[in-house]
């Protein structure tokens, strides 16, 4: 989360699913750079700047999310190959 708060979106694809980082990093890009200046600033505002995460809850269905400690953000995860990567954001 440090990679988005920074506007880094290069950084912040490398721990997106892999075969889904580059179409997120280009949209996600071309999303902030067409934004109007407060929403930029508020967008990038909400979002800690050290997020302390709770634990992963896993759904029934297998879905993985982990919730920021302010409840402010919620990530959907994915496991692959033994690492685990944001699918949704």
């Amino acid at each position: 989360m440090k990679a988005v708060k920074n506007k880094d979106a290069d950084k912040a694809s490398t721990f997106w699913v892999p075969d889904q980082a580059e179409s997120w990093r280009v949209a996600t890009a071309d999303s902030w750079d067409h934004m109007k200046a407060n929403a930029t600033e508020l967008y990038f505002d909400r979002i800690p700047a050290d997020p302390a995460f709770g634990a992963p809850v896993t759904t029934p269905a297998g879905l993985t999310t982990i919730q920021s400690g302010d409840k402010s953000l919620t990530l959907e995860m994915k496991q692959i190959g033994g690492n685990w990567y944001v699918a949704k954001m």
